[in-house]
């Protein structure tokens, strides 16, 4: 139900891939919407060179650091999450897989549904949301796996990881090639590695450059003021 009390019809909490997804989906059925988020908006250029630039990297407000990196302790696990404009998929390892089929055969919730066909338009559409394919060259981490495999038999197992990120031509800036140029410029990877860092270069397909960045382009606001630097 849409208001006209108030200045937006919905308000989501975080900008990481549940936040920008539900903005831009609410966005598209023309409710007013705002994002908050509790880190600041980061160009490409911004993020730190090495995970020792505590500040950049970091966030710890309480020790004065308000970087990207985030870690929360719990009894039984730590949490790792991203703080700042595009939530985890600033500091993820924008590694992307489907679900094997045995997943969805489950006791748990296999009699629920037929998962795996349910799934598939939904895994089709972030996959060409986000630009996902297949790492196009062999790394020397992949070619060691490679050859382990070949050592057991598996060799037919092996698979390049399925990544969100552009692999144009290293270092060169083009205009949008995801969405008929009416997404922003990219620069195609490097191979530095970099990838939970903060890419600096703008090959990682982050959430402002896909679903955040059409979310604003509908009208999404920011009203907690994260924009500046």
């Amino acid at each position: 139900m849409k208001s006209a009390n108030f200045d937006f019809d919905w308000l989501v909490i975080g900008s990481g891939f549940g936040g920008s997804v539900s903005a831009l989906r609410l966005a598209d059925k023309g409710y007013r919407v705002g994002v908050l988020e509790r880190g600041r908006r980061y160009r490409d250029e911004d993020f730190p060179k090495s995970a020792w630039q505590l500040g950049k990297f970091v966030w710890a407000p309480a020790l004065g650091l308000k970087g990207i990196f985030r870690m929360a302790l719990f009894r039984h696990a730590l949490a790792v999450s991203g703080a700042g404009v595009g939530g985890g998929s600033i500091v993820y390892s924008n590694t992307l897989y489907r679900a094997k089929p045995e997943f969805f055969e489950n006791a748990q919730w296999r009699t629920l549904g037929r998962w795996g066909e349910l799934l598939q338009p939904h895994y089709d559409t972030a996959e060409r949301m986000l630009g996902v394919t297949p790492v196009p060259f062999d790394s020397v981490s992949q070619q060691l796996i490679r050859e382990m495999a070949k050592h057991f038999g598996t060799e037919d197992t092996f698979t390049r990881t399925p990544c969100a990120v552009y692999f144009g031509e290293p270092g060169m800036t083009v205009s949008d090639p995801y969405f008929g140029g009416e997404g922003p410029d990219r620069t195609g990877c490097t191979r530095c590695g970099a990838c939970m860092v903060g890419c600096r270069v703008g090959a990682k397909n982050t959430l402002v450059k896909n679903y955040l960045w059409f979310a604003e382009k509908r009208g999404v606001q920011n009203p907690g003021g994260t924009r500046g630097r």
